[in-house]
């Protein structure tokens, strides 16, 4: 299989120059569909109906061995568990969680812990590696996670005995860097399929409460555990979330992401990460007791009232 990772959003075009070069499966990002380096929904339909799979990264910034404890692995574990869920990736795939440095021997119990917790904090996916081979090994033999992706930074030259895949040679299309990746074994794959009940809205990359790929139906049902034969659904409990600062564009009918599962948590709707119908009228409520303008829309006034 010929896969590659890209660093940022694929088009029509990239797509279709990946489709001519056979490439079958693209390593993307989960983070905030705002991010050019982060996969949205449009974008995952686009290289499914390609025919291509896709395989999910997440990278911290910035990736330092200070960042990695347990309570960071439950924030990572519910935000990749939301975005994983908004962009249709198949349940039950892992997600490649990034240690792209060389840890000191000191720094080895903290990533013990950071993957200790993900392994209960990431709901409905799988936990994966990707880090050198010195990581990846150290993890495989503690039984924290389940698939691997090697880098060769840091790796010696070794390829550990336990990757699904290695980073390889850098190469570019249409001047953009990306990594051929060497797919040693299967299972890391998923593919989203176009869904002609849901109209994505087109998106906009200013900061200034364009919707990204949002639905404009009405919003989903609550995400409830699954009946026997049923794709599993995911719990996302936010409560352990710490307050976040505004994130510097409106949020209104049509936002997705981790914002909007924030603000749902407060209004007291169905946390799925979609800003529909009923998530602006529990808004406007919320406006209303609080004495704001009720206009259903989440400003800096709204926001800094509700964190």
């Amino acid at each position: 299989m010929k896969a590659v990772e890209y660093p940022t959003k694929l088009t029509d075009n990239s797509v279709f120059m990946l489709k001519e070069a056979r490439i079958e499966s693209v390593g993307r990002f989960l983070g905030d569909p705002y991010r050019q380096s982060s996969i949205d929904i449009r974008e995952a339909e686009l290289i499914g109906a390609a025919g291509i799979s896709i395989f999910s990264i997440w990278k911290p910034h910035p990736e330092k061995h200070v960042y990695y404890s347990s309570e960071q692995a439950q924030i990572d574990g519910q935000d990749a568990s939301i975005l994983a869920h908004l962009v249709g990736q198949t349940y039950g795939t892992p997600i490649f969680f990034s240690v792209d440095h060389d840890p000191l021997p000191a720094d080895y119990p903290a990533i013990r812990s950071y993957f200790q917790t993900m392994k209960t904090s990431l709901k409905g996916f799988k936990v994966g590696v990707y880090g050198p081979c010195p990581v990846i090994d150290f993890i495989a033999e503690t039984g924290l996670a389940d698939f691997f992706y090697q880098t060769p930074s840091w790796s010696g030259g070794k390829e550990s005995q336990y990757a699904h895949m290695i980073k390889s040679s850098n190469n570019f299309a249409a001047g953009i860097p990306i990594h051929y990746v060497k797919v040693l074994k299967p299972g890391t794959f998923w593919k989203k399929e176009p869904e002609s009940k849901k109209t994505p809205i087109h998106h906009s990359h200013s900061k200034i409460g364009e919707s990204i790929g949002a639905y404009n139906e009405a919003e989903p049902s609550a995400l409830n555990p699954p009946a026997p034969g049923q794709d599993p659904q995911l719990t996302l409990p936010l409560s352990s979330l710490p307050n976040p600062q505004f994130p510097g564009y409106l949020i209104k009918l049509g936002s997705i992401g981790i914002e909007v599962c924030r603000i749902q948590r407060e209004v007291g709707v169905c946390v799925d990460g979609v800003y529909g119908p009923i998530t602006k009228a529990a808004v406007k409520t919320y406006q209303k007791h609080h004495r704001l303008y009720s206009d259903g829309i989440v400003g800096p006034l709204t926001w800094r009232v509700m964190f």
